[in-house]
């Protein structure tokens, strides 16, 4: 799956974010894109978390978009 980007949209994560990423990385996915969609201050640890992870790329919109 190296010419294949993953793009996962995460409003509100918990750690099973943390996991799916894992697997989706386990099972040979190298560029994972995750989008925070707003989910707000409360939900930095987790995606502090994403962005140390060298196979993912973190965007994040300020406000929710649906």
């Amino acid at each position: 799956m190296k010419n294949i980007s993953l793009i996962i949209p995460a409003y509100k994560p918990d750690e099973k974010l943390l996991t799916t990423l894992s697997d989706a990385s386990n099972v040979g996915f190298t560029d994972i894109l995750v989008v925070d969609d707003g989910s707000g201050e409360q939900f930095n640890d987790i995606f502090s978390k994403v962005e140390q992870l060298p196979y993912c790329t973190l965007l994040r919109h300020p406000v929710n978009k649906g």
